[in-house]
């Protein structure tokens, strides 16, 4: 009987955790690399990316599946716990049947809080922000299967949630919205400073916001107003003419300004 709880106890966490990295993954890995992997033939991805498109009733499924491991680790794993620890406490001089018990629930209670934090919850939420891609991949299929399995649980739930939210007057998620200017270069930043983006390029990336704010004579000249050098001209000639305007850049053109070479 001690190697099965034991065992239930064990498989329970593990549960724990593979919901909780299937969370954060499905959260924070990146559409658009999951569609580069879907053009790959990657399975896995194409599994992640539906999961991604309805991400509210995966996310449901990950709660209820979480709620259940947390339930049945509490159920199981407490009282056992309690029960080793119970021995121990009688050998130490603990004579009172009520002190005892209540001694050994407590320690086990907290004992197995303990491990649920950090390894069902802490240390699969780490994993998962720090590899993000390859959890997604890999949680993406059996949490799909639990999707399934737990459908019309996870529907009833959904469903009740959904009364009550109509019941409060509040009204349904809106649509996701697209990135604003500032979250724009806010992510710029961010990739910039991870190395994501060479300089030259996040800068280049950047000047695209105040394109849009500028006409075109502010950025260029008239053709009746050029300035060029000629191919036609004497060398005195056109040093002459850059010495007279004393601009950075000249077109060159050959003879005529329509030809630039």
């Amino acid at each position: 009987m001690f190697s099965v709880q034991a065992l239930i106890i064990v498989a329970l966490l593990l549960l724990n955790a593979f919901f909780v990295v299937a969370e954060f993954a499905l959260v924070r890995v990146r559409a658009t690399r999951l569609e580069e992997l879907v053009q790959r033939q990657d399975w896995r991805a194409r599994i992640a990316k539906h999961a991604q498109e309805h991400i509210d009733a995966y996310l449901n499924t990950v709660q209820v599946g979480i709620t259940l491991a947390s339930i049945g680790l509490g159920w199981v794993a407490e009282p056992w716990a309690a029960k080793q620890l119970q021995p121990l406490l009688t050998a130490l001089g603990v004579t009172s049947p009520r002190t005892v018990h209540l001694t050994a629930f407590l320690v086990g209670y907290l004992t197995i809080t303990f491990l649920h934090v950090v390894l069902g919850e802490m240390v699969p939420k780490s994993i998962a922000i720090r590899r993000t891609e390859p959890a997604a991949l890999w949680t993406a299929p059996v949490l799909n299967l639990f999707h399934r399995l737990l459908l019309p649980l996870t529907w009833l739930m959904t469903g009740c949630a959904s009364l009550v939210l109509r019941l409060l007057q509040i009204p349904p998620a809106s649509p996701e919205e697209a990135y604003s200017e500032q979250e724009l270069r806010l992510l710029l930043a961010a990739a910039r400073r991870s190395g994501a983006l060479k300089e030259t390029e996040a800068e280049l990336t950047e000047r695209v916001f105040s394109l849009g704010d500028k006409r075109a004579k502010d950025i260029m000249v008239p053709r009746v107003d050029m300035v060029y050098l000629s191919t036609t001209w004497s060398l005195q000639e056109n040093l002459r003419v850059a010495q007279q305007y004393d601009y950075t850049r000249f077109p060159l053109c050959e003879g005529d300004p329509d030809k630039v070479v």
